[in-house]
This record gives C-alpha cells, structure tokens and sequence, in this order.
C-alpha cells in the first residue's frame, strides 16, 4: 500500500516543482542579475583565480578588499569556478543547487515530523515554500542566504533527530551546522537555536533540565571553532574584527535603509499573503468535514523559529526583504501542518484509477517538461537591466578587459553599472580620476568635458562613451 501512495504522489511533486521552474524559468539562466548576486560572483570568481585569499576577500576591479561578510559562502562557490570556468552561468547554477539542497532538507525535516504510514506530502511544504515570491526571486539570484539557508535548515533537521536518537551526535552536527551559518552571513544565521527553546516551551518530551543541557552543549559547539580560529590564526582574527566593526555594530548603531523597524514585519505580510490566503481557503473547506486542531506543537513550534529568524531583525534600521529568506523553508512547513490534515481528507478522496487522475499525472508531465523547455529558451537572454548590459557589452567591444574607466560623478553610486562591468570583463570604473583613456557619462548629463575628450561613436542606450585622446589605458 505504501509504495503504491508513494507512485501516487509523485503528481504532486511534479506540479509543485513545475510550478517552481515555470516561475524562475525567464529569469533562472538569462542574464541579468541582482547587484548583490553580481558582486558575490565576483568575490567568489576572484577567490577561485587566486586573486584574494579566505581572510583578505578581494571584489577587484569593483573595490579591493571585502570584509562585508565572512568567507564560506565565497569559498563554496568559487569551487565550482575553479572546476568550470567563469562563465555568468555558473552563479546561476550555484544558485540554484542551493535551493535544491534546501528541498531535500525541507523534506527530511517534514518526514522527521509527520511522516505516517502512507503519508508521504511533503510536496506540501515545498509548494508553501515554492510560492512565496522572494524565495523563486532568490533562486536565479545569487543571494548569500541562499547558501546560509542551507545551514540553516540542515541544523534544524539535526535537532529535531536529536529527540529521537543519537541524542549528543546529532546535536554536535546541529552545533557545526550553526557555524557554518555564521561563516555564511554571520550572527543571523544563529537563530536556528532558538528551536531549543521552542521545543520546551511546546513539547513536553523537552525538560527543562534537557533544555539547558542541550542548549549549552549546541553552542559550546557552535562558538568552539569560532574560538580556535581566531586563536590560531591572526588573519581571521583580524578578518572578525573589522568585520563586526564595520558590518555589524554599524549596521545596528548609524545605517538606515528603511523609515521604521516594523518595515520588515510589513514585508514579511506581503510575501506570505499567497500562502495565508490558501491556508484560508483550505481551512474554510475542510474544517467542518474533519475532527482535527491544526494548532498542533510541530505548527507552534515551527512558526516561531521562522518568526525568530525575522522579528529580531527589527533591532535595526537597516533592513531588506530577502533578510528572511532562511526562515521561509520553516513558515512553509507550519504553514503545511496547519492544513496538512485537511490536505489529508481531500487526497482520500481521490480515485486514483479515475481517468481525471490519469489526466493530472499528464499534466503535471507537461508542466515539468515545459518549465524545462523555458529555462532553456531563456539561456543568455539578457532579463533584468537590459538596457545597461546592452551598453556594457557594446563597450566591452571597445574597451580592452583588466582596464579602468573614468566615471561621471553622477554614475558614482550606480553601483550595478560597477557590478557588470567588473564581472563581465574585469572592468574598473573610477570617478575620481579623469585621466584614463576611456570615460562614461549618463546621457543627457551636462558633465564638463575637457578639450581632449572625443564622444566615440556607438549607439548606446543610457550612456554616452568617450575617449581621451591624451590618455593610455590603463591596465589594473
């Protein structure tokens, strides 16, 4: 019986995953990308070609050194440099094993918990998780959460296997798990500990005896590496130091990204309103029809961890929707245990011999291969920012890679514009210096221009290149 469920549901699973490919499929291998993603790629790509070492990040030609957040993520990605080149794909592929990985955690997390003879819907979680928009945003973009997602997740599993079995292993690899986490993107990936807590606020198998042995032996782990690395060596010793000074006192004391601290509360309302709309909904046609609480313990406890992943956040001013990304995988899964039994009543009800049924598994085909199709119809197809990668590729044409371009103080801040060309050609972009041989000002801009400076002829979108004929270029 159970095999034959488990054939059953694999419709499910592929209209969930098509649902997800069909959403990233324009995006997912296109060019185009998200500045911060665009800089990671660049950090990592420069670490895989020696440029930079594990403590002393190196994002040339776009700044010299990066202390904006620890190492491990770079280090991860840039193996995948290291064996298949630099291609613009590669981030993009990275990006998304993140999140394949994250799935394959989600799942183990949601059979740890629920999973009964027969029921294997954990194709329920992931189209929760699936549909919230920044997450399918996230996958073709590059994120850091993407990677600290998967520790994130990973440490959650741990934990919850440590009430089971392999009380003190588990909760070592939790510890590690953690660490990891922080490597990433620092102290927001720690919140996974706060699962401890939860599970003796709302299990009655967690004393509190167990509690304070479990949450002290979890973080003696946790912070041991931490300890020993800055003991045994003075780069990463030096690395944190400037790293906490710069990125995380600062961040809480003197930036601001947002008017108010609630900003995040009200993001967090706008991507989860998909999800608590079909939660609604499931819930008003199956509550008169089953005899069951959906505010079980596994729900509670699920939706505050992922709330402890954000609600903190709100201690600064500085603040971006895609901060909660590594709690979304736990709000999806409390989000599938409040309707999971009511999901449970409409799946019985199923004829899986009827010819509808048989109709849905071809469909669900369909949508699986047709999201495939798409992602490969979109391959180098320039998505976001197309007028300015049009312009950079049109200049690349003329201007020699590992050079440096005068900028027009307007395009200073134009921080993407520093982005792809540092990515795409290991172009550096200047604005305090006029003297190199190439200059790029935004059109319509009435920049002063000095007599040796001679518009070059090429149609542009959003710039206008010119060139100093008094000037040699420059290499970095």
């Amino acid at each position: 019986m159970k095999s034959i469920m488990n054939k059953n549901q694999i419709p499910f699973y592929l209209t969930v995953i098509s649902i997800f490919i069909l959403i990233i499929s324009p995006n997912l291998l296109s060019d185009g990308m998200f500045m911060d993603g665009v800089l990671y790629a660049i950090v990592s790509n420069n670490l895989a070609n020696s440029q930079g070492t594990l403590w002393h990040l190196n994002m040339q030609p776009v700044d010299p050194v990066f202390y904006a957040h620890p190492p491990l993520g770079f280090l991860m990605q840039s193996v995948l440099y290291k064996f298949f080149g630099n291609s613009i794909l590669i981030e993009r592929v990275y990006s998304i094993l993140t999140f394949i990985i994250t799935a394959f955690i989600i799942v183990k997390i949601w059979n740890s918990i629920v999973l009964k003879k027969g029921n294997n819907r954990s194709w329920l979680p992931l189209g929760f998780w699936f549909i919230i928009p920044l997450v399918s945003w996230a996958a073709s973009n590059n994120m850091l959460e993407n990677t600290m997602m998967i520790f994130t997740s990973l440490s959650v599993l741990c934990i919850i296997l440590s009430l089971k079995s392999y009380h003190f292993l588990y909760l070592f690899l939790a510890g590690i798990s953690l660490f990891a986490a922080f490597m990433t993107k620092g102290l927001v990936g720690l919140f996974p500990l706060s699962l401890i807590f939860w599970l003796f606020v709302f299990s009655k198998q967690v004393t509190f005896k167990r509690f304070v042995v479990d949450l002290f032996f979890t973080t003696a782990v946790m912070v041991l590496p931490f300890i020993i690395l800055i003991i045994v060596s003075q780069d990463a010793k030096e690395f944190f130091s400037i790293y906490f000074q710069t990125q995380v006192f600062k961040s809480i004391v003197s930036v601001q990204t947002v008017a108010n601290r609630f900003y995040i509360v009200g993001q967090l309302l706008k991507e989860l309103i998909i999800v608590l709309s079909l939660l609604l909904i499931l819930f008003l046609v199956t509550r008169k029809r089953t005899s069951y609480t959906p505010i079980n313990k596994w729900t509670m406890i699920f939706l505050f961890l992922g709330l402890s992943g954000i609600l903190p956040i709100m201690i600064t001013l500085k603040q971006r929707g895609f901060y909660m990304l590594p709690s979304f995988p736990f709000l999806a899964i409390a989000a599938a245990l409040f309707v999971d039994n009511g999901v449970n009543y409409l799946i019985n009800k199923i004829n899986y011999t009827h010819i509808r049924f048989r109709v849905f598994k071809y469909v669900s085909i369909f949508l699986f291969v047709t999201g495939f199709v798409l992602i490969g119809l979109n391959v180098n197809r320039i998505g976001r920012d197309k007028n300015k990668i049009e312009d950079v590729y049109a200049m690349m044409k003329i201007v020699p890679p590992h050079t440096t371009i005068s900028l027009s103080t307007e395009l200073h801040t134009d921080w993407s514009l520093h982005a792809y060309f540092g990515r795409y050609a290991d172009i550096g972009l200047d604005s305090k210096n006029l003297n190199h041989k190439f200059l790029i000002i935004k059109k319509g801009d009435n920049f002063p221009l000095s007599k040796t400076h001679s518009r070059i002829g090429i149609n542009l979108n959003e710039y206008e290149l010119y060139e100093n004929q008094k000037a040699t270029t420059q290499a970095d």
